[in-house]
């Protein structure tokens, strides 16, 4: 007679309130997962008794039972077990799980999977190395390629765990020191440089972004990483940049393309967390510059001796006055780029005060594909009043654990992602 339920809840323990388990995740009973990572637990207002969250525990063990049973192999080697044996094999694959995290934010992309130690049936163990690469599938389709970073074996009175975690291949491009000869960067665009610095990696860069232009010359500093050069010059170039499947580095701009589907409150959400806030935006908006007289020495005038650009953001303007200054750094001086740096800092926190947080049930839109960061999807969570609307994926975890299969997603409008404006200070002699 199989004893699974009460074999899972000696190893992860019972708590009839909900708490966060070891990696922030809300959760409650037997270490069932209620919500999304860092989810306040103030929004969870419930106990779940022994008896129920035995019940809900048994319902998710079912779904992983029968997941496992559409598996031949699995199947093979389960027909070889006594029940003790077979509780174990249970246990094992409901507390095994994947998580890959992309983000068009983030630079590298970023897996977590649970493993066996064991080959099944044998006594051969399964070990991965640190620094092997690897691809990581979410069913027919690649998610990341990169490389394991950590092999990390546990073992309690209760689990023995083997999990392995790593990232894209661009995390050379963090982590490494950049190569260029004689250390001066000229005549070339973003692209060029960026493919420059990601060659002695063996990591591929392209754009679908036409018409680049020339970054002006300039020097780099000893010891600082590709990514910190990629980072200026796409600035620059008003580029985003960030991992592709393949590990590669793309370099595009704010994307336009819709998802076949969306998210649909009643349809394909199971949690949904909406952050509409003021704290962070102003009415007014000034960007200033310390290259001219300082201000006590401008008389009557004022601020306005050194104000060169300003904007003003209606909504909040509507509350009440709040004003925010903002110091212009001296190349936008001379490339005349105030008014692009002002219009940026109000229109990125426009975009970062209406912040969506959606668990779905599923890592693909109605046509099939992965949702894909830098891709608009459709919202409309009446309840939460998100009015109809296509917000971009800024960031995606597809996960599948004991709770299932999901996709944590996070979504803002487009303005959030507006690119800063950025000039070279080796440019400022071209102008003076």
């Amino acid at each position: 007679m199989s004893r699974i339920i009460e074999i899972l809840n000696f190893e992860e323990g019972y708590r009839e309130a909900p708490y966060w388990d070891t990696r922030n995740f809300p959760t409650v009973a037997g270490g069932i997962r209620i919500g999304p990572q860092n989810a306040p637990l103030n929004q969870y207002q419930f106990t779940v008794p022994r008896r129920a969250g035995d019940v809900w525990k048994q319902c998710l063990v079912d779904a992983k039972t029968a997941s496992m049973n559409r598996q031949p192999a699995i199947v093979a080697a389960l027909a070889q077990c006594n029940d003790a044996r077979r509780d174990i094999l249970y246990s094992m694959a409901y507390q095994m799980g994947v998580s890959v995290t992309r983000s068009i934010e983030r630079l590298p992309s970023s897996f977590s999977l649970g493993l066996l130690d064991y080959f099944p049936e044998t006594n051969s163990r399964r070990r991965v190395r640190p620094g092997e690469i690897c691809r990581v599938l979410l069913g027919n389709d690649c998610a990341l390629t990169g490389y394991v970073d950590k092999w990390t074996p546990v073992l309690s009175p209760g689990r023995h765990e083997v999990r392995a975690t790593g990232r894209s291949r661009c995390q050379d491009l963090v982590d490494c020191s950049a190569e260029w000869p004689s250390n001066v960067i000229s005549n070339s665009d973003a692209l060029g440089i960026a493919q420059r610095l990601a060659a002695p990696y063996g990591i591929s860069v392209t754009t679908d972004a036409a018409s680049l232009r020339a970054v002006p010359q300039f020097t780099l500093n000893w010891g600082e990483s590709p990514q910190e050069i990629i980072d200026r010059v796409t600035r620059w170039s008003g580029l985003l940049y960030y991992d592709l499947p393949d590990g590669g580095l793309f370099l595009t701009r704010v994307g336009n393309r819709r998802a076949a589907s969306g998210l649909e409150e009643g349809v394909n959400v199971e949690h949904a967390w909406y952050e509409e806030s003021m704290d962070e935006r102003f009415s007014d908006y000034t960007g200033v510059s310390m290259n001219f007289s300082p201000i006590g020495e401008a008389g009557g005038a004022g601020y306005d001796a050194v104000t060169l650009a300003a904007a003003r953001d209606p909504d909040a303007a509507s509350m009440r006055y709040r004003k925010r200054i903002v110091l212009v750094e001296s190349t936008l001086v001379c490339r005349d780029m105030a008014t692009d740096c002002i219009n940026w800092e109000m229109n990125r926190r426009y975009g970062r005060s209406r912040a969506l947080r959606v668990v779905t049930d599923s890592w693909r839109d109605s046509a099939g594909q992965l949702w894909e960061p830098n891709t608009l999807i459709p919202v409309s969570l009446p309840t939460l009043d998100v009015k109809p609307q296509d917000l971009l994926l800024a960031e995606v975890t597809y996960t599948r654990d004991e709770d299932g299969t999901h996709a944590e997603m996070l979504l803002m409008p487009p303005a959030a992602f507006a690119i800063q404006p950025y000039a070279f200070y080796s440019s400022i002699m071209e102008l003076t």
